[in-house]
């Protein structure tokens, strides 16, 4: 598969001698252009391999792949690692996740302009078909069970707590739970 060259901004490498080089790679040229040009970057990698298979810089809210089609023979060792535009903590979108779900490929991970990420990862026996209708639609509609019954406590936690660590842990305590799982693991908030 021929890998499109569409950033100009730094050094174009292909392949590399380890997964911990190849997010190296990646981390690098995602805060670059999240800083300089205030733009997501997209990068899809094979990690068992460590090749670049697609990258590409979107705008300040998404990256469109709809060009790109997974390749089957190497679904469960890729990696979709995107930037979000942000200095403050920016974990993974309900989108983000769902596009995992709907797509063929392991793990998501968004990087912020702190170099910061959270990373989503499927595993042989998760539950997609859960996780697909609660990331769609049961996110908005279900109440996170780690939030106050008490409706003067609830309202002081969201209006005066982070609800970006909330919405992590909130996705973080669905996606682990033993009927669904997947692995999540997040730096965003360290």
């Amino acid at each position: 598969m021929q890998v499109s060259q569409i950033n100009p901004l730094s050094l174009f490498k292909t392949d590399f001698c380890s997964t911990k080089e190849l997010y190296s790679y990646a981390k690098k040229k995602i805060i670059y252009c999240a800083k300089k040009e205030n733009k997501e970057y997209l990068i899809i990698a094979n990690t068992k391999t460590n090749k670049i298979l697609y990258e590409k810089m979107g705008d300040e809210n998404s990256v469109d792949i709809r060009e790109f089609s997974f390749p089957e023979d190497e679904k469960n060792n890729i990696a979709l690692i995107h930037g979000h535009v942000t200095n403050f903590a920016s974990v993974l979108s309900p989108s983000d996740c769902w596009h995992l779900c709907n797509n063929k490929y392991e793990k998501i991970i968004a990087i912020n302009k702190k170099g910061r990420f959270s990373l989503l990862q499927k595993k042989a026996d998760s539950n997609i078909e859960e996780a697909k209708k609660f990331f769609k639609y049961g996110i908005y509609l279900q109440e996170p069970d780690f939030l106050p019954k008490n409706f003067i406590k609830k309202w002081f936690v969201t209006r005066f707590k982070n609800n970006e660590k909330l919405y992590e842990k909130y996705i973080k305590s669905f996606v682990e739970k033993s009927n669904i799982n997947f692995r999540y693991f997040s730096t965003m908030f360290k």
